[in-house]
């Protein structure tokens, strides 16, 4: 198995994550690794920030999956590709793939202890999802996202009017530039 730093470098991947934002992502798969509820991930594009995702499940061969969500709207991102990227690094066995709009998920009553939204950027996309999957978050899991910036107004909008309307169960992470990141406190 390649180290964490090799397979960052490894990293090609169009859309990808800052190593310190890929570093957050990894540190929360750590603080997760006393459950074994699945992951989820929106707007898995090429797949590098779902191998900052995978990598304790495959080191540690745990009993966990991350559920890939992307409607893989660009010319350039295809889940061949996706396959491609993850199977170079040796990380693409524990996927669960769901090629569909994001706002068209539903998870039922899965639960998940690690949440990454990065796909739709748009305030009323945002919001849809943060509604969707907020029942399916384990106690003390996170919730995140990428592109909290003035470059996408909408994931700025809806995460602030998410959490500042229902901040008596989240607790605020400290997280990288340009990302989100929120606890299920109760």
């Amino acid at each position: 198995m390649k180290t964490n730093n090799e397979i960052y470098q490894e990293l090609t991947i169009s859309g990808s994550v800052t190593r310190d934002q890929w570093d957050f992502l990894y540190e929360q798969t750590l603080n997760q690794s006393n459950n074994n509820y699945n992951y989820v991930e929106v707007g898995s594009h090429s797949g590098g920030s779902t191998t900052s995702l995978l990598i304790n499940i495959v080191k540690n061969n745990e009993d966990r999956k991350v559920l890939s969500i992307d409607n893989c709207i660009y010319p350039e991102v295809t889940r061949e590709k996706f396959r491609s990227n993850l199977n170079k690094l040796g990380l693409y066995g524990p996927i669960i793939e769901h090629t569909i709009n994001s706002q068209e998920f539903h998870p039922g009553d899965e639960l998940f202890s690690l949440i990454f939204l990065d796909g739709d950027h748009t305030e009323p996309a945002v919001s849809t999802e943060l509604k969707i999957f907020n029942n399916n978050l384990i106690i003390g899991g996170i919730i995140s996202g990428h592109d909290y910036c003035s470059d996408h107004p909408g994931v700025v909008e809806a995460v602030d009017k998410f959490f500042n309307s229902d901040n008596d169960r989240y607790e605020k992470v400290e997280c990288p530039a340009d990302m989100w990141a929120y606890k299920k406190i109760k």
